[in-house]
């Protein structure tokens, strides 16, 4: 989900393809705050200039727009006029097929573009490490589990899938239902299944929800003053995971990382995995190993 920081009206994102693509169709869904939706989206098509303008409805449902067959190697999504002027975004997906016949496609390149509109001086770099796909941070009440609310009706729920929440304070003191000991069922109070696994206190806070595969039976066990209850087999199993933020990097020796090789016209991200850290007087000394060479970096 893309949110810009309160820019509104000429916030923009780049969206850059593996390959060239013939383009059907544009799926878009807005925010769900109202402040935050917009209601014109410009999407200029690189290297061929095409621009097409789109106008948004008021909806929580995905939005689709036909792209007229367009070759294209990227997109620049502009926002053209907004319903408030927030965090304005959205999510969107660009449906197409790969060219098989690339042919020679004239016009603007995707960087060109970018380091003429916005001064941008660098190349655009793939990460190597893609980030996990999380949801935006999920409100919930101390009696809310995947059985009873339907805030969670956008996501698709399945082994893999994590979803940040924040829960409130208190929930050890309500009566909601916890199924199981540090795995839980999903019909388990998610709030207070967190406090339970140790995850966050009772002051409440943000968590990680982790979708995991069912099993059989659920233990019952009595910690941090809550005694929960076993259960047989549940549709799915719910872990509970410390919230981090997307930006943020654990450094910790076997965190995998996209290290940054500034290297003239040829940077790029490159594999690396930490393999030591060591505090000294300089500051704190972080190993890597990148694709069989060692690098040391000073932080």
């Amino acid at each position: 989900m893309w949110a810009s920081n309160n820019e509104g009206i000429g916030a923009w994102i780049s969206v850059k393809f593996k390959s060239l693509i013939e383009l059907k169709r544009f799926h878009y869904l807005d925010r769900r705050n109202t402040s935050e939706r917009n209601r014109v989206l410009e999407l200029k098509f690189i290297p061929n200039g095409e621009i097409i303008t789109v106008d948004l409805r008021i909806t929580n449902d995905i939005q689709e727009f036909n792209t007229q067959e367009i070759k294209a190697r990227g997109v620049i999504v502009t926002i053209k006029d907004v319903y408030g002027v927030m965090n304005n975004g959205g999510s969107f997906g660009f449906i197409g097929e790969k060219c098989e016949n690339v042919e020679d496609v004239k016009g603007e390149d995707l960087q060109d573009y970018l380091k003429d509109r916005h001064n941008y001086t660098g190349i655009i770099p793939e990460p190597l490490f893609p980030k996990s796909k999380k949801h935006e941070i999920i409100s919930l009440n101390c009696r809310d589990s995947f059985s009873n609310t339907k805030k969670f009706d956008d996501i698709l729920v399945k082994p893999g899938t994590k979803i940040d929440i924040i829960c409130p304070e208190s929930c050890v003191n309500t009566d909601a239902p916890v199924y199981g000991s540090n795995i839980y069922s999903k019909d388990s109070s998610l709030c207070k299944s967190a406090y339970h696994s140790g995850l966050i206190n009772s002051s409440g806070g943000r968590v990680t929800i982790s979708i995991d595969n069912p099993i059989d039976s659920y233990t019952s066990s009595l910690r941090k003053g809550i005694k929960s209850e076993g259960r047989s087999y549940s549709e799915y199993s719910i872990t509970f995971e410390k919230f981090v933020k997307e930006d943020s990097i654990i450094l910790k020796p076997g965190t995998k990382i996209d290290y940054y090789n500034k290297n003239g016209l040829n940077a790029r991200f490159e594999k690396a995995i930490i393999t030591n850290i060591n505090e000294s007087s300089k500051g704190t000394i972080i190993n890597l190993i990148i694709e069989g060479s060692i690098i040391l970096l000073l932080l």
